[in-house]
Protein backbone atom coordinates (compact mmCIF):
# COMPACT_ATOMS: atom_id res chain seq x y z
CA UNK A 1 0.00 0.00 0.00
CA UNK A 2 1.25 3.63 -0.66
CA UNK A 3 0.39 6.80 0.57
CA UNK A 4 0.88 9.70 -1.74
CA UNK A 5 0.39 12.00 1.75
CA UNK A 6 4.08 10.59 2.41
CA UNK A 7 5.60 11.26 -0.42
CA UNK A 8 9.87 10.83 0.10
CA UNK A 9 12.68 12.20 -1.98
CA UNK A 10 13.48 9.21 -2.31
CA UNK A 11 11.17 6.30 -4.63
CA UNK A 12 8.46 8.51 -4.05
CA UNK A 13 5.45 7.28 -1.32
CA UNK A 14 6.48 5.44 1.75
CA UNK A 15 4.91 2.42 3.11
CA UNK A 16 1.42 2.78 4.62
CA UNK A 17 2.21 1.87 8.24
CA UNK A 18 -0.35 2.49 10.81
CA UNK A 19 2.58 4.79 12.09
CA UNK A 20 3.43 6.46 9.17
CA UNK A 21 -0.92 6.74 8.09
CA UNK A 22 -1.90 8.54 11.72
Amino acid sequence: CLCPKFATDGEGYKPCDPQVIR
